[in-house]
């Protein structure tokens, strides 16, 4: 009896040492187990290859290769009006060559609709800083809407590839851009005062969101008759004194104020306020993102009944507004 007990014991042990669990002490480990089961180490997935960090001089030669492009395109289409020439511009950063991009890109995409291709969508501004690298990619989106146009027309002709130049800022680049903006104007239907309106439309609904956000209150003045017979040249003085509006609330929210370009010379159409708009909404945009204001522009209709006058009236409001909202704000 003795013997068979030690042979019984000896038995239980061999098996519990073989990894073997009773039932009794499963239901115990089921019971006390209350974290679920550790799953399955995932692999860790590659890095992402990062961005090549792009300069003004990157970008500007991009931006040559723009120009090259439509001067080819022009030269195609026997399109020998002399452009006009933008001139030196100066304290321009990426934002301003960014606005600057999609005035091109608006024109590229009117002349698309004005051959039967679809136009290219035109991005909104930025609701963050703009970099270098986001101006590359813009001016990149422009050239592939260019190919689709030299397809179109089965221009097979390549440009040189612009060199690479050293010590190129973004005044650079937004003058090169400006200068594609003009060689433009010979292919495509020019602004009318119903497009410089919306702009000045966007102008006023975000300097409206800017005052809320400040805390400012807006009074719509009471503004002078205009007269009916008012032309492009009467609106473009009157938005390049709101450039300069613009720069003195600038000094006193702290920002770099801009600065505004030399008038232009020579006949004056609807273009030219037309580049003043953006000039605007650039700034305005600067504000924003200083303010961390996140809205995007509105969507707002092209209306087909303007004239210079309407245009011209806005544009008082705008002056209104920014002084009213300089006199509101302390330094």
């Amino acid at each position: 009896m003795k013997y068979r007990l030690i042979s019984i014991l000896t038995l239980f042990c061999l098996i519990w040492l073989s990894g073997f669990s009773p039932v009794w002490a499963q239901e115990t480990e089921a019971e006390t187990n209350d974290s679920p089961p550790q799953a399955s180490a995932k692999p860790t997935p590659p890095k992402k290859k990062k961005k090549e960090r792009k300069t003004p001089s990157h970008v500007y030669q991009h931006s040559e290769q723009v120009v090259r492009e439509i001067k080819l395109i022009r030269e195609a289409l026997g399109k020998n009006e002399r452009p006009r020439d933008p001139g030196v511009q100066s304290d321009k950063n990426p934002l301003h060559s960014f606005g600057k991009s999609l005035e091109v890109l608006e024109k590229v995409a009117r002349l698309q609709t004005s051959v039967g291709l679809s136009s290219a969508e035109i991005p909104p501004w930025p609701q963050k800083q703009v970099r270098a690298n986001d101006v590359f990619d813009s001016i990149s989106l422009i050239l592939a809407e260019i190919l689709k146009l030299k397809a179109h027309y089965g221009i097979t002709g390549t440009i040189e590839e612009p060199r690479f130049r050293f010590g190129k800022s973004s005044s650079d680049v937004y003058e090169n851009l400006w200068r594609a903006s003009y060689l433009l104007d010979s292919m495509t239907a020019p602004w009318t005062p119903n497009h410089v309106y919306r702009n000045t439309q966007y102008i006023l609904s975000e300097l409206r969101l800017i005052a809320e956000a400040e805390e400012i209150t807006l009074t719509d003045s009471d503004l002078p008759m205009v007269a009916q017979t008012t032309v492009p040249k009467d609106v473009l003085i009157e938005l390049f004194k709101n450039l300069y509006r613009m720069a003195k609330y600038q000094r006193k929210l702290g920002l770099r104020p801009l600065r505004p370009p030399f008038f232009p010379s020579g006949e004056i159409t609807p273009s030219d306020p037309y580049d003043a708009t953006f000039m605007l909404l650039a700034e305005i945009t600067r504000i924003k993102n200083r303010l961390r204001i996140k809205n995007p522009l509105p969507s707002i209709a092209l209306p087909d009944d303007k004239i210079p006058a309407n245009v011209f009236a806005q544009a008082l409001q705008i002056g209104s507004y920014l002084s009213q909202m300089s006199e509101q704000t302390e330094e």
